[in-house]
């Protein structure tokens, strides 16, 4: 019988964590920025989009291997909210409200019911499943309205917000004990830095309404997988979810002319607030039963 290796499996997980994903959601967004078709010249956001999406996607089943389709476990759906979110904004007019409204409903009303299907079916009331769905649907689709109003589709600095939001639900699932729920989040976090490089290189690759939708559906995902399914803390996970509205500080006057690095330091320099309230919160309340 083989022994196991330590720094074998550790390495094995960094790469399908964190490199893996960076490396496909850069290669992507690179090869379809400079060799893409020109019709997506004018929609550069669905670049980033796509290589975000398929990032992560290339993380998540690096972990969790190819689950059947559709999946049996609510935590399994992530990817398929992701592609469902791009399959949406892709063909809506973002720019105009109530078609990102119109999309924002479908998307969420599709992710809450998918995800949460097992709760609303075997164990929520009515009432209960009607709370619960319109709470957080209002605030899931709050987020998907806000921050194309908010972010603007030049700045750099986006996906440095995206990673750390991302981070916020890897860290708070995995500091309250679901290790599977925490790497699945960090896979989001590293696709999201993937296309902070590929920004340096690429400078005209845009992040729109596309992108949020993508990164919004899986993120909010992971915090209900959190939540609900291995009962992490519920005042971290909504400290977590407080996150992207720290963007509506990007309509500060005159906040999108500031250089990238000024703007980078108050949305993330404000945003990691309470980010860190959780983690100080987690570590004075430490659950010590882990699921995986």
């Amino acid at each position: 019988m083989e022994e196991s290796n330590p720094t074998g499996m550790v390495l094995d997980m960094v790469f399908k964590s964190a490199v893996l994903p960076l490396l496909v959601a850069g290669a992507t967004a690179f090869l379809l920025g400079k060799f893409g078709p020109r019709s997506l010249a004018s929609r550069r956001d669905v670049t980033a989009a796509s290589g975000l999406l398929l990032g992560f996607a290339a993380g998540f089943f690096a972990l969790n291997g190819l689950t059947e389709f559709p999946p049996i476990l609510a935590t399994n759906w992530p990817p398929y909210f992701a592609l469902a979110a791009l399959a949406i904004f892709v063909w809506i007019k973002p720019e105009r409200f109530w078609f990102r409204f119109g999309g924002a409903v479908l998307l969420v009303g599709l992710c809450l019911w998918f995800n949460l299907r097992p709760l609303i079916e075997n164990s929520w009331e009515t009432g209960t499943a009607a709370m619960w769905l319109a709470g957080l649907g209002s605030v899931w689709i709050a987020t998907l309205m806000i921050w194309p109003f908010a972010l603007g589709e030049d700045q750099a600095e986006q996906p440095l917000f995206l990673v750390l939001c991302a981070t916020a639900a890897s860290l708070v699932a995995v500091m309250d004990g679901s290790v599977s729920v925490g790497q699945s989040a960090g896979t989001l976090a590293s696709a999201a830095g993937g296309l902070f490089l590929v920004r340096l290189v690429l400078p005209d690759l845009r992040f729109g309404g596309t992108l949020h939708a993508v990164f919004l559906s899986a993120w909010g995902a992971m915090l209900l997988n959190a939540q609900f399914y291995v009962e992490v803390a519920p005042l971290a996970v909504a400290l977590a979810a407080a996150m992207p509205f720290f963007a509506l500080l990007m309509k500060l006057p005159r906040a999108n002319d500031w250089p990238a690095w000024k703007r980078a330091a108050l949305l993330l320099g404000t945003s990691v607030i309470p980010f860190v309230i959780a983690v100080v919160y987690l570590i004075q309340n430490q659950n010590k039963d882990y699921y995986y």
